[in-house]
C-alpha cells in the first residue's frame, strides 16, 4: 500500500494529465491511505491534526482542475463539430486557401 504522501503526489500527477479514469482510482487509493493514517493516530493527535483540512484541499483542487480540463474539452468539441457542420454545409471549399490575396 502507498503512502498518504505518494497517494497525493499520484493523484496531482494524474489530474494534471488529464487522466480521468486515473484520477478516480488515485481518490479512491488517496482514501484508503487516509483512512489508515487516521486510523492510526490517537484521539488527541487527530485532533491537532491537519491532515483533514489538506485532504479537503487536495480534493478542492482536484474537482476544480478535471472541472476545468472537461469543460476545455466540452468547448473543444463543440468548436470542431461546428465546423465540420460549416464545412459540411458548403460554406468552404476544399481548396481554400486562408489568408491568401490573389
Amino acid at each position: 500500500m502507498r503512502t498518504l504522501e505518494q497517494c497525493d503526489e499520484r493523484l496531482r500527477a494524474v489530474v494534471q494529465a488529464q487522466d480521468f479514469a486515473g484520477s478516480q482510482l488515485a481518490v479512491s487509493e488517496y482514501r484508503q491511505a487516509f483512512d489508515a493514517r487516521w486510523g492510526a493516530l490517537s484521539a488527541d493527535e487527530r485532533r491537532k491534526s491537519e491532515l483533514p483540512e489538506r485532504a479537503a484541499v487536495l480534493m478542492g483542487w482536484a474537482l476544480c482542475m478535471i472541472t476545468l480540463f472537461r469543460t476545455a474539452l466540452y468547448a473543444r468539441s463543440r468548436a470542431a463539430k461546428a465546423g465540420a457542420r460549416y464545412v459540411r454545409n458548403g460554406h468552404v471549399s476544399a481548396g481554400h486557401t486562408w489568408g491568401m490575396a490573389g
